[in-house]
């Protein structure tokens, strides 16, 4: 099965995190490829903008932090921004979109297509 780490930081909002657990929950059931979500945060528990608190599945240590600072991490002004296997938005109003970005790009246009119908984002064919 395919992996997607959700990397939470401190002041994520909740749709953010949300739109991949519910996006990627569907397809274990309803897609035709499951892909399992793993939430990774700096510290155990994840405070979010609104006072919500989510408890990440693995800690990220400060040194890896670093590690990827050394690498060139660099930080983009778009909506959205794809790079080889790693794909970041700026803000609440694209996590569908990337949360879509990540279905097809592991999956199939079909899966994602099948995903958007079941959860009312297109039509049904022939419906």
């Amino acid at each position: 099965m395919k992996k997607v780490i959700l990397f939470l930081c401190q002041g994520v909002e909740e749709y953010e995190a949300s739109v991949f657990t519910d996006a990627l929950g569907w397809t274990t059931t309803y897609g035709l490829e499951p892909i399992e979500l793993v939430t990774v945060g700096l510290r155990s528990k994840v405070k979010c903008a609104w006072n919500f608190t989510i408890e990440p599945e693995f800690q990220l240590s400060e040194k890896r932090q670093t590690q990827m600072k050394e690498m060139g991490v660099n930080i983009i002004q778009q909506p959205v921004v794809i790079d080889k296997n790693i794909i970041t938005s700026r803000s609440p109003s694209a996590a569908m979109d990337v949360a879509f970005a990540v279905v097809e790009k592991l999956t199939s246009t079909a899966n994602l297509n099948r995903i958007k119908e079941g959860m009312g984002f297109i039509e049904k064919s022939g419906v």
